[in-house]
């Protein structure tokens, strides 16, 4: 999994951006700027003008459009949603083709909303940008030019206006196509719906509510069907089916319920729940029937939100009808619940032991480095040659000079074979000198015999050193600066490895594969060193030079004591460390995943739409569909 820097940008199990929504990715600001600005210019004035005038700036508007996207084709893309698609689902999916790839992160949190919602949600609550000229209808020229510059506001969506016109056509549709108006809404083919008795026990004839022609034709949307196609995508955000069961007890279906003599259709809790998983199952009405972004969206909120867990939710009972019960499931999900259990106060204070115990045992580290850098600093160092290098420097050049010679030698050699034979005498001559046998071969340095020299001892037969080499030093100074930046690396990056470890048993693990590290070379000396090496390593007396560490008062010792940096400062440190975890990793990424798989929360944009009263609302604007004839 991914953490959330101080950006709001979720990397680890959540994308989540903090840029605003109505900022466009990349070069589509650049391209649809100049188009935002003629919009915003004119959208004010269209609203209160005679419809002649707003169809003279909206063909203002089109050619503004069109230099736009001709602009976009320029650079080698497809304006989205462009393309012409047919009727049908054909060229429902080719026109959407183009529009996939703008949703590129899940959550966008703008500082003071929280939006996780799925694609097409954000463009169904903007009808009155969609309805521009205020006519109480969607039209698809108004879908086409995008006056109020939807594409633009909305580009981290990945739709257009036009795509979102034609799927919302295409959901209305499809939700009479596939009879489920005939078994949630009771209107049958014919147009009609049968008698029905009412509460009152009296039979009435439902008026059907026809769906019009200009929906029909992909023409025009009016009002109505368009908060009804809305409360549909609104339940979509909501994505796993498993949930309807929480829906219905949430009280959401509660106002269709209530329609005076039953005319919904939804005759009780069992209805109102295989409607939900109707919509959300899969292939359902919100995967057929909204674009192809929204299976995107799908999975990747499942991925996400992880597994699903189920706890009894208790029963429910239909508060309009006290005979009608169903028992219900609470849903919540693996990594939900693995944020929910990281921001508690135990696994806070386990998370805050373990760093401390990471700290102390870095402090340790450090303290060996601080001492070895003394020793190097102060130690003596004798002009002794450990290595040989003087003479195997001396070796080598006498080795390249025998060398030289019997190259010369061979070369003269050849050369007389070609020379005439009036200086044959001179090349002979001159070949018998070039041909002198060498002293001899140099033999190697490390043949070369060795000055016996006594082992100094003290008094208790320890081997004593008095100083070390050059050479030596060097390689202390270059241990001391691998071992330098292994603790800086291990201090930032095991730090957060911990702390974005969110569970107890692989926190505990964690911890000690990081100790393992420092504890690694003390294995490797246990199994490479020779056992007579490591004995006489172990005779070597303590060595003894001046330190050019100050000399510490009792007032420095104590607060430079092991107990007090392990007691106070680490501690401190860890507290700081752990606390500004919570804050700028743990609480946003649980707030992302709580507004992302549940809809919760008091910054969500979702929130207000998976409520009752919302809903009971909605249901009620409704009643034009279920009216009896007069």
């Amino acid at each position: 999994m991914s953490v959330l820097q101080p950006s709001h940008r979720l990397h680890f199990p959540l994308t989540f951006s903090a840029s605003s929504s109505s900022s466009s990715p990349g070069s589509s600001r650049g391209l649809f700027s100049h188009m935002e600005v003629v919009h915003s210019n004119h959208s004010e004035e269209v609203r209160g003008e005679p419809r002649a005038k707003a169809h003279f700036l909206q063909s203002h508007q089109r050619r503004a459009t069109t230099l736009s996207t001709d602009s976009l084709r320029d650079v080698g893309g497809k304006p989205s949603g462009s393309s012409a698609g047919g009727s049908g689902k054909k060229g429902k999916k080719e026109s959407e083709g183009g529009s996939v790839s703008g949703r590129t992160t899940t959550c966008f949190d703008d500082g003071k909303t929280l939006d996780c919602s799925q694609p097409t949600f954000r463009f169904a609550q903007q009808w009155e940008d969609l309805d521009f000229d205020g006519d109480g209808l969607w039209t698809a020229e108004e879908a086409d030019i995008d006056p109020a510059n939807l594409q633009c506001r909305l580009a981290d969506s990945g739709l257009t206006s036009e795509a979102v016109f034609k799927a919302a056509c295409e959901g209305i549709l499809h939700f009479r196509e596939e009879e489920a108006w005939d078994k949630y809404l009771l209107v049958t083919a014919s147009g009609h719906a049968p008698d029905r008795e009412t509460d009152d026990g009296k039979q009435e004839k439902l008026l059907a509510a026809k769906i019009p022609e200009s929906i029909r034709e992909r023409k025009a949307i009016p009002r109505p069907w368009f908060d009804f196609w809305r409360g549909m995508v609104s339940l979509c955000s909501a994505i796993d089916l498993n949930r309807c069961g929480e829906l219905v007890s949430s009280g959401i279906f509660d106002g269709a319920l209530a329609i005076p003599g039953k005319r919904s259709g939804l005759a009780g809790l069992d209805t109102a729940l295989d409607l939900c998983q109707h919509i959300l199952r899969r292939n359902g009405w919100c995967d057929q029937s909204l674009p192809v972004t929204f299976v995107m969206y799908r999975a990747q909120t499942l991925d996400k939100c992880g597994d699903a867990s189920f706890l009894p939710g208790g029963e429910y009972v239909n508060p309009n009808q006290p005979t009608d019960v169903m028992a219900t499931v609470s849903v919540t999900y693996s990594t939900l619940g693995t944020y929910e259990m990281a921001g508690t106060l135990r696994f806070r204070v386990f998370l805050l032991l373990i760093l401390v115990i990471w700290f102390v045992n870095l402090l340790g580290e450090i303290s060996m480095i601080i001492n070895l850098i003394d020793f190097v600093c102060n130690f003596p160092v004798s002009s002794d040659d450990p290595f040989n290098t003087k003479k195997m420097l001396h070796s080598i050049s006498d080795h390249g000079t025998w060398a030289m010679r019997r190259a010369s030698s061979k070369l003269n050699k050849i050369v007389k074979k070609h020379k005439p034979k009036q200086e044959e005498k001179e090349g002979e001559a001159g070949a018998a000198a070039a041909s002198q046998p060498s002293p001899g071969r140099p033999s190697p340095f490390w043949r070369s015999p060795l000055t016996a020299r006594a082992t100094p001892r003290d008094g208790e037969g320890g081997i004593l050193i008095s100083s070390v080499s050059g050479p030596h030093k060097i390689t202390t100074w270059v241990m001391i600066v691998i071992r330098t930046l292994l603790v800086i690396y291990m201090a930032g990056v095991g730090s957060i490895f911990i702390l974005t470890t969110y569970s107890y048993p692989d926190l505990l693990m964690n911890a000690v594969a990081l100790a393992f590290v420092f504890e690694l070379p003390g294995f490797l000396y246990n199994l490479v060193v020779d056992k007579h090496d490591k004995e006489v390593l172990a005779s070597i007396s303590p060595l003894e030079f001046p330190s050019s560490l100050p000399k510490r008062s009792k007032t420095v010792r104590l607060f430079t004591s092991g107990y007090f940096l392990g007691l106070v400062v680490f501690p401190l440190i860890c507290i700081t460390l752990v606390d500004w975890d919570r804050r700028w990793n743990i609480e946003p990424s649980h707030e992302a995943l709580e507004c992302l798989c549940l809809q919760r929360g008091s910054r969500c944009v979702a929130t207000p739409f998976y409520d009752k009263a919302w809903w009971d609302a909605h249901w009620k604007s409704m009643n034009w569909l279920f009216q009896p004839a007069r």
